[in-house]
């Protein structure tokens, strides 16, 4: 898992690793809503 090991380096803070995957969550949602719509 690139993304954790990305998120460790950042910071061991669980509130920037929490929020980093939050941003991560919401990105991927709103692509493949996008992506959905477009077919």
């Amino acid at each position: 898992m690139q993304v954790a090991r990305k998120a460790n380096w950042f910071g061991p803070v669980n509130v920037r690793h929490s929020l980093f995957q939050n941003v991560q969550l919401s990105l991927v949602l709103k692509i493949l809503v996008n992506y959905y719509m477009c077919l």
